[in-house]
Order: structure tokens, then sequence, then C-alpha cells
């Protein structure tokens, strides 16, 4: 059944053209206006992807519109409904530059691309010839757009010339771009490289050599070999740079050789011959995997210009095209999700199949609520369904509905909470762990009861003890106990051991809060003199239980480093609470390697991933290399022994100034696959492969920024980069030092986010960077842990601010910002960085106006359309859109 195709939003007013996305190749466009009988717009989809379509009148605001696509004369449903806004709601201070992008402008070339341009704003492009005694001549407008990111230029670049370009709307106009100089063509003008041509493609991707760009404004030409006359001229245009799809007249066959030459004032010699392959070595079209209650199908791997048909059991539930495919009807539980590829009469032999929910992974991804420190055991903090949270016009109307203090000796919250058939799940430094309805706020239990000892260690008293010895510092997690759901947390209890508040796990009824089992002491305290190495003073922290299968696991560390105590991993059967005494961790053979964080788990198999700290000196000591030494390391257990599997330490023992790895890992299933993402203290963040290394060492993807490994130089100490981080598809979104921290300025990270993409090239892991509003800037300790729905991210700050942006894929961004912000726009390419994307702030709420004491160092929880966040002044605050 043909689907509905996705309508781009925004749409502002004066716009005069929209953009599609998810239409079958060739497709008949028509744009709707609510209320009128007939098209005020229509189109072919010509291209692969965002295809701008014109209408007949400029767009009011209020004005509704849809889209449908028509293929062999059946029209598909509407597509989704986009209200007219106006585009000073995200610009209020005007229109940004534009950016001619990419950059420089070369001699004889004949296109040109744009950034910075808001959707539905008209841009046009001007050249300004050099004058013989030096200025420039008057303007003339050579191309112009509007919602495209390129346009041919005429007549061609000249070298010499100045080039700029201005965009505009309704009455507005920006500011003119930043110039450019047209410079002399490349000495060398590579041949490009064809990708592989189908049976039946109607397009060719043409890429420079080795996947490098083309030059900027090149003419493309696309030859074949397998018709006559040979060689034949079967396609071609201007490219504005990078890789670029060329139309194929006639389509693709699956015989021959395809080649390309690109050229400005003289052209490259013939690329090298890709041999075409036919119908029947078509390969299947590849998605994420399916959850029930999805309305979209996103396509992670497909063959440029193929159209893409979804089934649903037998039942055709999608057909369109491109990287996002709309469904006629949501997905349900367990159906068995069939993909097909298709490129004119040609249909793929291979059919990709998923089974729709969170098959082999922890079942708790699987939640539209929020039953585990950073949702589930992945650790990705995500929120993977469909709610008014997840639409960027609507989280601008977020409102506090309800706070919640704790009516007993309140102080401050660190854990954050969780979120389980309809209940708040939260502990607090004051040694209680609250059980709080979602939709009210009102108390429904605590644990211990009013009256009975909290949970508290006695360290607190000690000067040298940090907010992980106070209370319940770690969030709970949802476990499955005698297959009964159980509310299961860690924290210290002076009922064990010595009486001084050693470490334990707890079990509760959620209903209730009566105990289910109580583990026996995990974490031991038994003195409280500081720096004593003959005590221990181990501690479960911040590290929240990971719950996987019937196994429930936690790390260990200690109390403030006075002194560091050795690093552990313990595992608890989940149905009894006893220790399982098979599974064995230990960071070292001495001291060291403690686990600050919460372990990650429940995406691949056998396996579960921890961080680990310092062991070379501690507060008011130092000790020699252990003969055991897994300090400062990304790890990879196998989860029914402990035993290691690999280990990355990029900072050599001999470097160790205490820069623990006390983020935690990330685990993504991403397009590239299974992949490990984290940050270390110091600021250098990490993605690896997942799955099994060789020699005890994993397959890193990148490091960022790109120093090498292991490090031979530089200051690794104790610095502040200690954040979890978030991932949305291949994204991991992180508080880091970038490329700053590389050159030493460590502080500017600390009020930033940068988004990077775990499957690109270890050189340009950039996606996007934001600034953080509500922060202090330069400081310490200022972003809490960001979380994520569909692209939409959340995080407080140590203002008390809750600040809510888009990603750039989900909204439009800004501006453009350097990848490296230390360095201006206008120098940033020059100096060897790119321009990325800087995101639209949606949101920024001051939850408690005047009280900068009111710090947000817990995750902002996303449930049902919710956002649960708690603050170091002891209040949880409920938000709600006004949907």
């Amino acid at each position: 059944m043909l689907s509905p195709i996705l309508l781009t939003r925004p749409i502002y007013e004066c716009a005069q053209t929209v953009v599609v996305n998810g239409y079958v190749p060739d497709a008949q466009i028509e744009i709707y206006l609510a209320g009128q009988p007939n098209p005020v717009g229509s189109g072919i989809a010509s291209e692969i992807a965002n295809q701008p379509i014109s209408v007949a009148m400029p767009f009011e605001i209020g004005q509704v519109i849809t889209a449908v696509q028509i293929v062999g004369g059946v029209k598909s449903k509407p597509s989704n409904a986009v209200t007219v806004t106006s585009y000073k709601d995200d610009y209020p201070a005007g229109l940004p530059q534009p950016r001619l992008n990419p950059a420089p402008c070369y001699d004889c070339g004949r296109a040109v691309g744009i950034a910075d341009v808001i959707p539905g704003a008209w841009w046009k492009v001007f050249a300004e010839d050099p004058l013989a005694g030096g200025g420039f001549g008057s303007k003339i407008e050579i191309g112009g757009n509007a919602d495209f990111s390129y346009t041919f230029v005429t007549p061609a670049f000249r070298k010499g010339q100045r080039i700029t370009a201005q965009s505009g709307i309704c009455r507005d106009v920006s500011a003119v771009s930043r110039a450019e100089i047209v410079q002399s063509q490349p000495s060398s003008i590579p041949g490009p490289v064809v990708d592989t041509v189908y049976e039946g493609a109607p397009v060719a991707v043409v890429r420079g050599p080795a996947s490098s760009p083309l030059l900027n404004g090149a003419d493309i030409k696309v030859f074949a070999d397998n018709m006559i006359p040979n060689p034949n001229q079967v396609g071609g245009q201007p490219t504005p740079g990078g890789a670029q799809q060329v139309g194929l007249n006639p389509r693709g066959k699956g015989t021959g050789n395809y080649w390309a030459t690109q050229a400005l004032c003289s052209a490259s010699a013939p690329g090298p011959k890709t041999p075409a392959k036919p119908c029947s070595q078509l390969p299947a079209a590849r998605i994420r995997q399916p959850l029930p209650g999805d309305t979209t199908i996103e396509v992670v791997e497909f063959v440029p210009g193929s159209r893409i048909s979804i089934y649903a059991e037998a039942e055709e539930i999608g057909d369109g095209g491109g990287a996002q495919v709309a469904l006629t009807r949501a997905i349900k539980e367990g159906e068995k999700i069939s993909v097909v590829q298709s490129m004119g009469r040609c249909v793929a032999d291979l059919v990709y199949v998923a089974n729709a929910g969170c098959g082999d992974r922890d079942p708790k991804v699987c939640s539209r609520e929020w039953p585990a420190f950073r949702h589930s055991g992945l650790r990705d903090a995500q929120q993977p369904f469909d709610s008014p949270l997840a639409d960027p016009q609507q989280v601008k109307s977020l409102k506090v509905k309800w706070t919640f203090r704790p009516p007993d000796d309140p102080r401050g919250f660190r854990a954050s909470a969780i979120v389980h058939q309809g209940r708040v799940y939260i502990g607090n430094a004051n040694g209680r762990l609250y059980a709080i309805d979602a939709a009210s706020g009102n108390l429904l239990w605590q644990y211990p009861k009013a009256g009975d000892p909290a949970l508290r260690s006695q360290y607190e008293t000690v000067s040298a003890h940090n907010p992980s010895s106070e209370g319940l510092a770690a969030s709970a997690s949802i476990g499955t106990v005698r297959e009964r759901d159980a509310v299961i947390f860690g924290a210290p209890d002076q009922s064990v051991g010595r009486g001084l508040g050693s470490g334990r796990l707890f079990a509760l009824d959620p209903a209730s809060g009566a105990e289910i089992w109580k583990s026996p002491e995990i974490a031991a305290l038994n003195g409280l003199t500081p720096g004593d190495g003959r005590e221990l003073h181990e501690n479960i922290g911040y590290s929240s239980p990971l719950v996987i299968g019937n196994r429930v696991y936690v790390g260990i560390a200690n109390h403030a480093d006075s002194p560091i105590q050795n690093g552990r991993v313990a595992s608890v059967d989940v149905n009894s609470g006893n220790i399982v005494a098979s599974f064995n961790f230990k960071a070292t053979n001495t001291r060291g390697g403690g686990i600050w964080s919460s372990l990650a788990g429940g995406l691949l198999g056998n396996a579960i991933y921890a961080t680990t700290g310092n062991a070379r000196l501690w507060n008011g000591g130092s000790q020699p290399q252990p003969s055991v030494d897994h300090s400062l390391s990304l790890l990879r257990l196998n989860a029914a022994t402990g035993a290691l599997d690999w280990k990355l330490k990029p900072v050599p023992f001999n470097m160790d100034d205490d820069p623990d790895w006390a983020s935690g890992p990330t685990l993504l299933d991403a397009r590239c696959g299974a992949t490990v993402a984290s940050t270390q203290k110091d600021g250098w963040s990490y993605a690896a492969r997942a799955g099994a290394g060789a020699g005890g060492n994993p397959v890193v993807r990148w490091q960022f920024p790109p120093t090498g490994i292991p490090f031979t130089s530089g200051t690794h100490g104790d610095t502040r980069y200690l954040i979890p981080g978030a991932a949305w598809r291949d994204t991991f979104i992180t508080t880091t030092g970038g490329y700053a921290v590389e050159a030493g300025q460590v502080p500017p990270g600390f009020t930033r986010l940068h988004a990077l993409d775990v499957c690109v090239a270890p050189s340009a892991p950039v996606r996007w960077v934001a600034d953080i509003p509500g922060t202090r800037k330069n400081t310490a300790y200022q972003l809490g842990p960001p979380t994520v729905t569909r692209g939409i991210v959340f995080l407080g700050t140590a203002r008390g601010h809750l600040v809510v942006l888009a990603d750039p894929s989900v909204w439009p961004p800004a501006a453009s910002i350097c990848d490296n912000p230390e360095v201006l726009q206008a120098d940033c390419v020059s100096n060897g960085f790119r321009l990325v994307p800087r995101p639209q702030i949606l949101a920024d709420i001051d939850l408690d106006p005047g009280n900068n004491s009111d710090r947000i160092f817990a995750e902002p929880v996303l449930a049902d359309g919710r956002v649960f966040v708690a603050t170091t002044a002891g209040v949880l605050y409920m938000l709600e859109t006004a949907r």
C-alpha cells in the first residue's frame, strides 16, 4: 500500500516551497491547504531525497499543509499535517547570515552550495568582477534557489571574482555572506569514482577518489560502455562538491561499466571503470530495529533511487523510498517486518527481515517509561517512542505541573528518577527511596518507613567525603524477581558489616515498598580513617544497578579516594539477592581502578561494559604499577564470569594524574554495527566496536580529538569531564573537551555538547556543537547528563535550568559553528577544521528563578510525554507540554 509521504517541518510564513521525503522515485507530489479541495502546488519527485515543491501563493501563519504522492494513478493517504508558523519564533534576532558551502569557489565552476538559510527562504548568489585598478565592479546575480542546498551558476565563475550570497523571506533580508574570492582550479584534477550501478538504477553516485569530495563547481559527466555508441555519455551535471547523484538516461543496465570525469577549466582523465551489476545482485535494504507502535521505518542501507516496500507478515504497510518510509499503520509487537528493495522492474532477491520488538536486547529498551538509569541497560538515555516531547513545537510549551520534596530531613538529589507503571521512584541523600504518583506528585510510600533508620553511611561524618557517600546517590532500576516486578537499588546500610554503612543491594515491591530481598554486604566499609590503607572504604556511590536476565551487576569504587580501593564488579542473583560466586572482576591486584559509574549491557549477548578510575596516585598516596592493571580503561567483560574480553587504556600508568574514566559506557545499535562510546575525565572521547576484540584489544572506531593511542604526552589529570553521554541513531551526545583540550584548553567544553557520529572517519566525527545557556563559562560541573527522544535533547544545568535543543536533522539549526568553537567561524576552514550546525535551543526553563543553588546533576527523565528532573536543592519537578 502506497505510503503517506513525510512533510518536513517547519513551514514558515511567506514560504512558497515545501520539502517532502519518503516518496517513490518519480512520484507525482501534490500539496494541499486545509479547507481547499484542489492542490496549491505539485511536481515530480526527481530528487532522491528532500524534494522541494513550489506552491502558487505564499503561506500564512496558521494554515495547515499536507501532501500526497501519486504513483500509477494510486494516491496515498495525506502526509503528516504541518501548521504554518512564524520564522521569528525561531529566529527572533533576524535571519542568519548565509554561507557559501563548500568553499572555495574555483575558476570555471558552474555550481555552488549554501548553508545557514532557513526553510522556505529564497537565496541568491552574486558575482563581482575584479577591476584593473583594484576593487570590484557591480554585483550580478548568477544563481539562486529556495529549499535546496545548491544552485547552478550562469555564467561560470571566473578567477578573481568576489562571490557572495544573501537570503530573505517576507520583508526580511539576511546579512550578506562572507565573500569568497574565486581561486584558480587545482593543478591536478583527479578522475572521480562511480559507485556500483545496479540494473534499473535512475541515478549514479559519483565521488572523488577514495571517497574524497568532488571539486567544488566541477562539471560531472558519467559514461557507460553497455550501449551503442560505445562509450556513451549517460548523465551529467555540475556539482557543488562532496558526492553527487547524477541522473541516468537510460536507466542503469546490469552489464558493462560506468565511469566519470570532472571538469573545471580543464577536465580530468576518465576515472576508473566500475562494473555494473544485474538485478540478481541487487542487495537487500537494511532498517533499524522496528519497535511496536512505530509509524515510520528508518532505512539505514539502500541503493539511491530504489523503491522500498515494507511488509508486516504478508500485509504491505509501506511503499516509498529514501531513508525514512512512513507506514499506513503502526507496527505491532512481534510482527515479522520484511523489507523489499526494487529498481524499476528489478526486485531484489534478498529481503531484510526483523521481528518488531527488543529482540535480544535489554527489554527495557522497549519501555515508553524510564525503568532504569539512562532508560535501559544500553545507558543510551534514549526514549525511542513518540510523544509530545519529540515534537519541536510542543516542547516550547513545557510547564511545571507539580513538585515533590522529601517530607522528612530533605536533602539534595544526586540520583535520578526512574518511572514504571505510572510511579516515580527516586532516592535522596537523606537515605530514603520515595515512590510517587507520576500524574499527581503524591507520595505513595517511602523506604525505609518514617521513623525507621535511614540508609546512611557514617563516612558522611568524615570531612574528606563527596556526595557519593551521602544516602542514595545512584538511581534505582526495575527488574523481574520471581516473575514479578521489583525496584532494585544500592545503598549504605549500618545493619551489616561493621555497622558503619557498608553497601548492599535491595529489592522492593513496586506497589507497597515491602522488602523482597536484601543482598549481603557487597561494598565493605570497616573504618573511617581517611588515608588508612589497612581499612576498606568501598562504596557503591554513583553506580546504578544493571539488571540483565537473572543477574544484577553493580560497580564498586571508594569514599573520596582516601585511599582508593580496588575497583570491582559485584553480581547478585536477581531472584534471591545472593552473591554470584562464579562471577569475579577486580581492576587490579592491589588497589585502584574504581568503578564510579554505571555498568552497561543488554546489546550483545554475554557482555557487560565498565569504565575504571585511577591507580597511580590518590589523596595522600601513590603506588608502583600493579602487575594486574585495568585502571583508566573502558572494559568489555564476560557477563557470566567477569573475565576480561578486552580493554581500551589510552592513558598509560606513568601519565595517570587521576583522569578517572567516570562517565561510564554508552551502547549504540549503530548502522556500522554495535558500538560502545564514552568520554574520559581528561576530555577525550572514544568509540569502539562493542563486539569481541583481538588480543585483548577492541577495534577502535575513533578517538576524539584524534591524538593517538596510547598517549605519549599531555596532561591527563583530575579535570571534570565525567558526565554520561546519550545516543540517538548513530550519534553519541557528550560533554567532551573537543579539539580545544588537545591544545591544552580544558575548561571551554564544560558548557558544551558535542554530537559525534560513531560511524564516520576518525578525522571528522563532529555532527554539531551546542553552547548551553544557563551555565557559567569555563567552570566545571555545569551540565547534567543529556537525554534524548527522537532527536530532541534535554539536559539540566548548574543554575537550575532545563534546556531543550533539537538535532539539526529534525529542526533547522540556529546557524553554523566551527567544530573547534575556540576558532572563529571566518578562520575555521583555513585552520583545518569544519563548520557544522549549531542546534536551535527550543526551551530554556529556569525551574526556580533566583535560586542559583538549585543545580541539576540528575538526568531529565522522559516518560509517557512527561519530564521528571531532580535538583540538588531537594526538589523533583514534573513538566508537561500544553499538548
